[in-house]
């Protein structure tokens, strides 16, 4: 399979401070893993996903990630998806150009472009079968 991001559009997801390109979608490639191109400019989400680990490689700029701690007061926004509002403890690393992080299924996560500058990332999901709520 050849996909160059020419050939996929912009999807703006305002709410959520991000344009994306799936370039590679599960649902469509009868994959178990997706690959999407992401731009983000300002705060993102706070979630948790339980259907996926995901990979994100940074191309450009600096983002702060907040990785563990608890979701407070969680939503299921899709199936195996929770958002929130706010992450309750957790740690938070600078991450730039070059980097490649792992965060595995079940672990709040929310990602804050540093300095009001845009911030752009490959984010590979890789799926497997949802885990038990706690």
């Amino acid at each position: 399979m050849h996909v160059s991001p020419d050939d996929v559009p912009e999807l703006a997801a305002p709410d959520d401070a991000v344009v994306m390109r799936p370039l590679v979608r599960s649902d469509r490639h009868g994959a178990d893993v997706s690959l999407t191109w992401v731009r983000l400019d300002g705060r993102h989400r706070r979630l948790r996903t339980d259907r996926s680990t995901r990979v994100y490689y940074v191309l450009d700029g600096t983002a702060e990630l907040t990785l563990g701690g608890t979701l407070d007061q969680p939503r299921e926004a899709t199936p195996g998806e929770w958002k929130s509002k706010k992450i309750n403890g957790g740690t938070t690393i600078r991450i730039t150009q070059g980097d490649l992080i792992v965060v595995p299924r079940g672990t709040p996560q929310q990602r804050n472009t540093v300095d009001g500058k845009e911030f752009s990332m490959i984010l590979i999901k890789v799926f497997s079968a949802p885990i038990k709520a706690k």
